[in-house]
């Protein structure tokens, strides 16, 4: 009876931890795209729109290269949200936390 008590703590625990990875895992992630969406949204901000054609080309190029970049990060922001949902319904540490961070970064994403 004691062996199956430590058998089933040490069981306990070991989920307990892999769940944690699993979170430290996402934090990384949400930081990583919050930094990333920082980035982003500081070129959106600007303004400029050229003042002659080599520099509306040159322009161009780069918002096409930002529109890949953003195309390129959506299978982030899909992985993250997965990973926040599965959290949310284990209902997990930290859950409201999780579902803020999840809505704000969806909604920058937008």
């Amino acid at each position: 009876e004691q062996w199956e008590f430590l058998v089933q703590k040490s069981s306990d625990k070991s989920l307990k931890l892999k769940e944690a990875s699993r979170q430290q895992t996402f934090n990384a992630g949400v930081k990583d795209v919050e930094f990333w969406l920082g980035e982003i949204e500081n070129q959106l901000a600007n303004d400029d729109v050229g003042r002659d054609l080599t520099s509306v080309q040159n322009m161009l190029k780069k918002q096409q290269l930002l529109e890949n970049d953003i195309a390129n990060h959506e299978s982030a922001i899909v992985d993250l949200n997965k990973t926040g949902d599965e959290f949310i319904e284990n209902n997990m540490f930290d859950v409201e936390n999780i579902k803020e961070t999840r809505n704000t970064i969806n909604d920058r994403f937008q």
